[in-house]
């Protein structure tokens, strides 16, 4: 957001967090869709893995794999700062 105002930029963080759902709110979403997903978070939830982060290569893999299955998609410089 270089070159923006800080009046700017408050506005555009205010507008990405208009009606952005809470993690309850998108697990219950992700429940009503998919219901199998409730057994993935529970799982998710109590195992180890819930700490685990990506690294930059893994978001590289993973970007790279969502564009290989669905065609175009966001640039990966969104993902990788």
């Amino acid at each position: 957001m270089q070159g923006l105002s800080p009046e700017d930029k408050a506005k555009i963080l205010q507008l990405f967090d208009l009606g952005k759902m809470s993690d309850p709110e998108i697990k219950e979403t992700l429940i009503a869709i998919r219901p199998y997903m409730a057994e993935v978070i529970e799982i998710w939830s109590n195992s180890p893995i819930r700490t685990f982060t990506l690294t930059s290569v893994g978001m590289a893999i993973g970007h790279a794999n969502i564009k290989r299955l669905i065609g175009e998609f966001a640039s990966l410089s969104i993902w990788i700062n």
